[in-house]
Formats: structure tokens, sequence, C-alpha cells
């Protein structure tokens, strides 16, 4: 009897603080940014030549380019992508949005408002606040940001 008087409480203690402690991850993994130096590059043509490579890069059942506003180097695009949650053998299908700021030398890219789904006829979820989903999410960002990167520095326009 006191075994099971002892085991409630803690048990009901875990319950109510199980779901902070899965929570307490660390905010550099939740969030997915990058700041890439363009040097010699003025701010109008990093500016152009990003908004090409998303329109022809990118994705996505919503407007690739949902914002571009020149003068203050801001642009919002849409993409999709699959990707797999580590310890995970199916592919899913995520959805982001890319805000990039521009300014001379320079642009910073973020990839928010991500989603998922496991397949064509599921309802797209938030992305779990999880590691072992954002891991994987930032290796794929970072790959979508070192292609875009060589394009704005290598393009002769």
């Amino acid at each position: 009897m006191n075994r099971i008087m002892i085991a409630v409480p803690v048990v009901l203690l875990l319950c109510i603080t199980g779901p902070m402690i899965a929570q307490d991850i660390p905010q550099k993994l939740l969030t997915h940014e990058f700041i890439v130096p363009f040097p010699g590059l003025r701010k109008d043509k990093i500016f152009e030549r990003v908004v090409r490579w998303l329109e022809n890069n990118l994705r996505s059942p919503k407007p690739v380019i949902d914002k571009e506003d020149a003068e203050s180097g801001t642009i919002l695009g849409n993409g999709t992508s699959e990707m797999r949650a580590e310890g995970d053998s199916v592919d899913v299908h995520l959805a982001f949005t890319i805000a990039t700021d521009v300014r001379d030398g320079k642009a910073r890219f973020r990839f928010l408002d991500l989603e998922v789904t496991s397949g064509p006829d599921a309802a797209w979820e938030t992305m779990p606040a999880d590691t072992v989903w954002h891991r994987p999410a930032q290796k794929k960002f970072g790959a979508v940001v070192e292609r875009l990167t060589e394009y704005v520095k290598t393009r002769k326009d």
C-alpha cells in the first residue's frame, strides 16, 4: 500500500512536468537562420539574384514569392521539400517560408513556419519542437542556402 501511495504522486508529477522537460530544447536547434557574406556585391544585385534563384528553384503549392520589397531588401518565399526525421524510415514532406533580408555585402536567410505531412492526403501539421525533426531540417536548409549562395556569388548578369 505504501508503494502505491508513493507511486501515484510520482506518476502525477511526471505527467505534469514531462511535457515541460520535453519542450526544454535549446532555441538554437529550433531556429534555422543563416547569415551569408557577399563581399563586394551591392544590395540590389544580391536582391535580384536571390529572387531569381528562389523563383527557379523552389516549389510550393503557395506562391513561391509572397513578398518582395527591393527598398527594404525583404523577400518572403515559400518552398517544399522532403526530409526524414532522425531514426525514422519514412520521408515526410516539409513546407517552409524563407524570409530573406538583404543588405550591401550580406544576406540573412531564416526558415520559418515549418510544417510536415506524411502524404498527399494527410493534413499539414506544425513541425514538432523536437531535435529529431529540426537537425535534419537544418541540414536540408543548409544545403538550400549553400546552392543559393553559390548562385548569387557566381552569377554574371
